[in-house]
C-alpha cells in the first residue's frame, strides 16, 4: 500500500525544541511534586496503594463493596499505609498545615488494604508503581510522581511541537500554553491518573487540529501517530475515555477538512494506528464492563430531577474554578489574580475565533463549549441520587483542553487584529500565563506549609517540601523561563507560504 499522502503544512523544529518543551513542563511539575505532601491531592492515597499492588503483578481486585460502594483490596506495603493515611490530618482543613503528620509505624512488609482505585485499568499504575518495588519509603511515592510527570512532559511537548510545526496561526502555541492550566501541574506533580488524560488529551487536540486544518504541504504522518498515541494513553487510563475520544473526533471532524484524511484512509500508516485505537477502545470497554469500575456509590437519595439539575447548575461556577486550579483536597483555591489571568486569554482567544469567517470552525468550538457544560451535568444529574454531585473540574479537563487550542488555531488569517499589534501582544499573553502558574504555586506552598490565609511567604511556615521551600520555587522558575522561551519561539515562527485560510479549507 502507498505510504499517508501529505496533510498539513509542518516545517520541523529544531531537534532541542521538543528537549527543551519537555523539561520546562518537567521542572515546574517536579515543584508540585515535591510542594505537594503525600497524600496531599484528591485520593492519591488510593492511586499509590493500587500502584504499588498492579507492579507486583496484582492486576485485578474482586469488586466488593469496601469504599463508597465500590473498590476493592490491593496489596501494598505497610509504610505507604501509614505514610498516606498520615495525610488525614490537614486534608479537609486548609488552615491547617501538613506538619501534623505523625507517621505511624509501617516497614517493608505487605498487607492487604483497600482502595477505591483497586477496579482501574491497570496501565498506568503499572508503569507509575515501578519505584515501589526497590523502595518502599517516601522516595518511592516522589519516585512514583516524577515517573507519571514524565509522561506528561512528554505530551505536553507533543502538543506544542504540532502547534509550532503547523505554522497554522501565531496564536496556536500560546493556545497550548494556556491550556496547560495550574491544575494540569498539579496534578502531573502528583499520583493520580487523570493527568495522563489531561496531557495526552491535550497532545490530541494540537496534533488533530494541525492535520485537520493544514494545508496540503508536507507530510501528515508524525501527526497521525501523536493522535494515535495519545488516544491510547487515554483510553488506557479512565472509564470515561472512549467518551472523551469519541467527542473530541467529533468536533475534530466538524471543525476541519475530512479529505486529507479520506484521501489516506487505505495507507498503511492509518491502518496500523487505527487498529491500534481500535484495540485500546475495546479493551477499555471490556475492563470497564468486567470491573465494574463505575459501580459507585451506596447511599441512596431522593431528589427530583428539576432539583438535581438545578444544583448541578449552580456548581458549573465552582467547576470552571477548579479546572483553572484548586488544589489539595478542592479547599486550596488559586489567588484571584490567577483566574482572572485565564479567564482573560481563554476569552480573548475564543473572542478572536469567533470573529473570523470559517463558519463550520466557529460552530464546532461553539458546540465543544456546549458539549463541556451539558456532559457534566448529564453525567452528575443521573448519579446524583446514587454519588451525590461528585463532578470536579478536572474530570473536564480533556474536553476543555480542546478550547484555547481550537480557538488559537482558528486564529490563522482572518481575525480583525492588526498583525503588529498582535505580535506586541502574543508575549505578553505568555509572559501572563506564566506568572499565573508561579501565583498558583506560591499560594499552594503557603497552604501546606502554614495554612490558608495565615502569611504570604512561601519560605516560611511548620512544613517544607523536601529540600527546602526555595529550591521548589527555583525550580518552578527555571521550568516556567523555559516553557515561556519554548512558547514564544513558538509563535515566532512564520510559514514560507501563504496557505489556504481556514474559510477556503470549510466550504
Amino acid at each position: 500500500m502507498r505510504s499517508i499522502k501529505p496533510m498539513a503544512d509542518l516545517r520541523a523544529t529544531p531537534r532541542g525544541f521538543f528537549t527543551a518543551a519537555f523539561l520546562g513542563f518537567l521542572a515546574l511539575s517536579a515543584a508540585w511534586a515535591l510542594a505537594v505532601p503525600i497524600n496531599g491531592a484528591p485520593d492519591e492515597r488510593e492511586h499509590i496503594l493500587r500502584a504499588a499492588g498492579v507492579a507486583r503483578g496484582e492486576f485485578w481486585s474482586t469488586p466488593g463493596d469496601f469504599i463508597n460502594g465500590g473498590g476493592g483490596l490491593v496489596t501494598a506495603p505497610a509504610s505507604f499505609d501509614a505514610l498516606t493515611n498520615a495525610a488525614t490530618c490537614f486534608a479537609h482543613n486548609a488552615e491547617q498545615p501538613a506538619s501534623c503528620q505523625a507517621v505511624g509505624a509501617g516497614g517493608d512488609e505487605l498487607g492487604r488494604y483497600p482502595s477505591a482505585a483497586a477496579r482501574y485499568f491497570p496501565f498506568y499504575y503499572f508503569l507509575v508503581g515501578l519505584p515501589s518495588l526497590a523502595f518502599s519509603s517516601v522516595l518511592g511515592i516522589y519516585l512514583m510522581r516524577l515517573l507519571s510527570a514524565l509522561v506528561n512532559a512528554f505530551f505536553f511537548a507533543s502538543a506544542l511541537e504540532s502547534a509550532t510545526e503547523s505554522r497554522l496561526s501565531r496564536l496556536f502555541p500560546a493556545g497550548v500554553w494556556a491550556a496547560a492550566t495550574p491544575m494540569t501541574f498539579f496534578l502531573s506533580g502528583v499520583v493520580n491518573p487523570n493527568s495522563w488524560e489531561i496531557t495526552a488529551a491535550l497532545s490530541f487536540w494540537s496534533a488533530g487540529v494541525a492535520l485537520l486544518f493544514g494545508s496540503s504541504a508536507g507530510s501528515g504522518g508524525r501527526l497521525i501517530a501523536r493522535l494515535a498515541i495519545a488516544a491510547t494513553f487515554m483510553l488506557f487510563t479512565r472509564s470515561l475515555a472512549p467518551l472523551w475520544v469519541a467527542l473530541m473526533l467529533g468536533v475534530l471532524a466538524t471543525a476541519g477538512s475530512l479529505r486529507p484524511v479520506l484521501r489516506a484512509a487505505g495507507s498503511r500508516t492509518v491502518v496500523k494506528w487505527s487498529a491500534l485505537v481500535t484495540v485500546a477502545a475495546a479493551a477499555s470497554l471490556t475492563w470497564t464492563a468486567l470491573a465494574r469500575t463505575v459501580d459507585l456509590g451506596a447511599a441512596e437519595k431522593q431528589l427530583s430531577l428539576l432539583k438535581r439539575l438545578e444544583a448541578s447548575i449552580n456548581l458549573l461556577p465552582a467547576r470552571l474554578q477548579e479546572s483553572i486550579g484548586n488544589f489539595g483536597w478542592i479547599n486550596t483555591p488559586s489567588p484571584f489574580l490567577t483566574y482572572l489571568i485565564w479567564a482573560g486569554v481563554l476569552s480573548l482567544l475564543v473572542l478572536l475565533a469567533l470573529s473570523t469567517r470559517a463558519l463550520r470552525p466557529r460552530l464546532a468550538l461553539l458546540g465543544l463549549m456546549g458539549i463541556i457544560v451539558s456532559v457534566s451535568i448529564l453525567l452528575e444529574v443521573a448519579a446524583a441520587n446514587r454519588l451525590g454531585f461528585f463532578w470536579q473540574g478536572r474530570y473536564s479537563l480533556p474536553l476543555e483542553v480542546g478550547v484555547p487550542v481550537l480557538a488559537a488555531a482558528l486564529c490563522a488569517r482572518e481575525i480583525p487584529f492588526p498583525a503588529a499589534q498582535l505580535g506586541r501582544l502574543i508575549p505578553w499573553l505568555i509572559v501572563s500565563l506564566a506568572c499565573g502558574q508561579l501565583l498558583a504555586l506560591w499560594f499552594a506552598m503557603i497552604r501546606f506549609q502554614s495554612g490558608i490565609g495565615s502569611t504570604l511567604n512561601p519560605l516560611n511556615g511548620s512544613w517544607h517540601p523536601p529540600g527546602g521551600s526555595l529550591p521548589v520555587l527555583i525550580l518552578a522558575v527555571a521550568g516556567l523561563v523555559t516553557c515561556t522561551a519554548v512558547v514564544t519561539w513558538g509563535t515566532g515562527r512564520r510559514a514560507s507560504s501563504p496557505g489556504r485560510s481556514l474559510e477556503s479549507q470549510n466550504e
